[in-house]
């Protein structure tokens, strides 16, 4: 609790390269070394949000609308390109995230050698920026999260369907006048993505990122006191890296450039990403994902199942995560074998996700307890077989 007052209260506000988050990572780091770790920092660089891309896209379609008047067939190039890039970005493929301005950040990795010969090796894996309350998250909107994002990906598709139709249409000179009512049926579609692009502005351009005590200064604090403790009682043949992660808020880059530098080392390795442990259910993700869900290795969920079983008392359970992705994600994606703990509300989302009223105030003790004692137990399992 005392790094999450830290975190949370005393630098507050921690938005991706700002330098509050640079305040955070320097904590981070005083603590790792506190506690005698071999500690790592390995900058690089990121944009600064997610969802610009998001309102880039939606530009694209509405810039698309505008040229079917023109040119039907150039319409339909421009919102198929815009459906490439929303795929390929939600599915942590950088194609406008390289041509957006970036800011400095770091990861800071500690590390625990274990007492005999390392055979293996866990990942505990948090960030510790924070995130913008933007409309979007408001806590009436954001139950019906995943809906919204399926609309968006619905109205996107069918504005690039009707803009191939009325394209087809239009070469036919004898049909020609009936493409324009292909652009009037792509007006709903366009109308909504319109709607979700001035959330998103008008949130990036006037909100303050919040003081993200549930998300992730939880994560963070779960982390630093699993390693006190490990640093204490030292794993017999399991090494320990605790990776603190810059910018995840702006898409996981922190978690992307990290996997850039160590993924090949990291073939074999256990990776759990620490999100969200605040308030709320205690769950652990085997499967993940908003477009593309991946399943979590059958190997670390037993491990994992194993583990909650074997203590009934934390009341933990699996879960399906639809609506969002943590740092697993982009290690999965590669491959990897990773998996996420993460607690949530009756309609599993993180408790005040992405609002204002993520503070400190709203942290259950009790279930920070569980997680640490939750994570401390998978590592000791991992540790025994």
């Amino acid at each position: 609790m005392e790094h999450l007052r830290e975190l949370s209260v005393e630098i507050g506000s921690r938005g991706p390269t700002s330098e509050n988050e640079k305040k955070a990572g320097n904590y981070i780091e005083c603590m790792m070394k506190s506690i005698g770790m071999n500690v790592e920092m390995e900058e690089f660089k990121s944009k600064t949000s997610i969802f610009a891309i998001f309102d880039i896209v939606i530009i694209l379609f509405i810039i698309a609308g505008i040229i079917f008047s023109i040119s039907a067939f150039v319409a339909f190039l421009v919102s198929l390109a815009a459906v490439a890039i929303s795929i390929a970005e939600m599915n942590m493929k950088e194609v406008v995230s390289t041509i957006m301005p970036k800011k400095q950040s770091r990861n800071i990795i500690g590390k625990i050698a274990p007492t005999d010969k390392a055979k293996k090796r866990v990942v505990l894996m948090g960030h510790y920026d924070s995130a913008k309350p933007l409309p979007l998250f408001h806590p009436v909107v954001v139950r019906y999260f995943d809906l919204i994002m399926i609309v968006v990906f619905l109205s996107m598709v069918f504005t690039t369907v009707f803009y191939g139709l009325g394209s087809l249409v239009g070469f036919f000179a004898s049909t020609s006048m009936y493409s324009i009512y292909f652009w009037y049926a792509s007006f709903p579609f366009v109308g909504y993505l319109s709607i979700i692009f001035v959330m998103i502005a008008y949130g990036e351009l006037f909100a303050k990122p919040t003081n993200g005590a549930n998300d992730n200064a939880s994560g963070i604090s779960v982390i630093l006191q699993v390693a006190e403790i490990l640093s204490k009682e030292r794993l017999k043949n399991t090494e320990i890296w605790c990776a603190a992660m810059g910018c995840e808020e702006a898409g996981t880059v922190g978690t992307m450039r990290y996997l850039d530098k160590h993924a090949e080392e990291l073939q074999g390795s256990f990776l759990f990403s620490v999100d969200c442990v605040g308030t709320g259910n205690l769950r652990y993700v085997v499967k993940e994902g908003i477009m593309k869900t991946i399943s979590v290795p059958s190997e670390l969920v037993n491990l994992v199942t194993e583990t909650a079983d074997r203590n009934p008392e934390l009341q933990v359970k699996p879960l399906v995560l639809k609506y969002k992705v943590s740092d697993s994600f982009p290690v999965l994606s590669r491959g990897l074998k990773a998996m996420c703990i993460i607690a949530v509300d009756e309609k599993n989302l993180p408790l005040n996700w992405h609002w204002k009223t993520d503070v400190y105030e709203k942290i259950e003790e009790n279930t920070v307890e569980k997680a640490k004692e939750f994570v401390i137990e998978i590592l000791r399992t991992i540790d025994a077989k």
